[in-house]
């Protein structure tokens, strides 16, 4: 009887195995779809915590980083859900930067971890695609959080016009930034800021350049091993 249940309870062993870049790229796109919410749901900043060290023991996983992952991934979400939960209800701004620093570092650790494991494997799968996607949302989501915590240290000092009570500008100015698109809507108000731009947009070029390189060349070196 106990081998009978145990055979009817769910397998998420799979969920959580290497190369699982699509959990990842699904997580990321929930961390994104939440956070508009953030400045008027204390629950969404929670879950916007519990989202990014999933991302992260995933990322982790999938990469070939050995973790325990269960307990990693209970004791932290529920550490940064509170945390989250008191930031947000605290109008101080220093733990709102914290907060913001701490969603920076736990997207940051992803990209070279992943990079690392795709270049590893001389084929493109499905998994990679998802991995490259993965990539630009976590590097764009990171410096989006790094400009919030600098708003939240000094207001107004860093977007202009600022506009600093919306979590969704530092987002939108993010990938505006990595992607070169130079609407001018937001920019940059201190000579910091423009520092900053500068680097995110430079990482942002470097990793299309490296990405595509990539993917193209081991498609094209797969096609060249096909016989005839």
């Amino acid at each position: 009887m106990p081998d009978r249940a145990r055979s009817r309870s769910p397998d998420l062993a799979p969920l959580f195995s290497e190369d699982r870049y699509d959990v990842l790229l699904a997580l990321l796109v929930a961390l994104l779809a939440v956070t508009p919410f953030v400045r008027t749901n204390a629950f969404a900043a929670a879950a916007i915590f519990v989202l990014a060290v999933a991302s992260m023991l995933v990322t982790f996983r999938s990469s070939g980083v050995r973790v325990t992952w269960p307990l990693v991934l209970v004791a932290g979400s529920a550490g940064l859900a509170a945390f989250a939960l008191a930031a947000t209800a605290t109008e101080k701004s220093q733990w709102r930067a914290l907060a913001a620093i701490l969603l920076a570092i736990a997207l940051a650790v992803g990209p070279p971890l992943i990079l690392r494991r795709i270049f590893q494997r001389p084929t493109v799968t499905l998994q990679d695609i998802y991995a490259a996607f993965s990539i630009y949302l976590q590097t764009g989501l990171a410096f989006a959080f790094i400009y919030a915590a600098v708003d939240y240290i000094s207001p107004r000092a860093f977007l202009d016009p600022g506009l600093s009570e919306r979590a969704t500008d530092y987002i939108y100015f993010s990938f505006v930034t990595m992607l070169t698109l130079g609407y001018g809507d937001l920019v940059p108000a201190t000579d910091a800021g423009r520092m900053m731009v500068i680097v995110q947009a430079l990482i942002g070029q470097v990793l299309l350049v490296v990405l595509v390189a990539y993917l193209v060349g081991a498609i094209v070196n797969k096609a060249g091993r096909k016989p005839g």
